[in-house]
């Protein structure tokens, strides 16, 4: 490693939604040529001074993190879903389609109407981060949980 240069470590958690998908990393505008798997970390060099670092998969993405390094300094960073409440909205999504479609006949409407109201607030967050929230859909921030950091 150059006297100019840092490095930044980023480390991605091992998760169940995006497994099969590879984060591709832009640091300072510049797509880098290795691309964070799922349940791994890669090291990248960055220049001394003020960089930004953004994760991308498929057509949505993260935050742009900013982020100040010295010569010969590490920096610790992680990558993970923005979508906080997946499964809770995963759950509730597959609740709400046993209620209406096998036990329809044998429930009071209002119980038919609170599950459809459930299954459209779900879907209304499913739809969010594919579209206005795309930007969102993972987070990028320092990893304070690293025991070298």
């Amino acid at each position: 490693m150059s006297e100019l240069f840092g490095r930044v470590i980023l480390e991605r958690k091992g998760e169940w939604r995006n497994r099969m998908r590879g984060y591709k990393v832009v640091i300072n505008g510049s797509q880098q040529e290795k691309k964070i798997m799922n349940g791994t970390s890669e090291e990248y060099e960055v220049p001394s001074g003020s960089n930004t670092i953004v994760c991308k998969v498929d057509w949505c993405g993260s935050n742009v993190y900013t982020f100040d390094i010295k010569a010969g300094e590490t920096v610790y960073l992680k990558v993970k879903s923005g979508m906080k409440y997946f499964w809770v909205a995963y759950i509730c999504l597959i609740l709400m389609i046993v209620v209406t479609r096998f036990l329809k006949n044998e429930m009071p409407f209002w119980v038919q109407a609170s599950a459809i109201a459930m299954g459209i607030a779900v879907l209304c967050y499913f739809l969010y981060f594919i579209t206005f929230g795309r930007n969102s859909y993972l987070h990028v921030g320092k990893d304070e949980k690293n025991i070298f950091a």
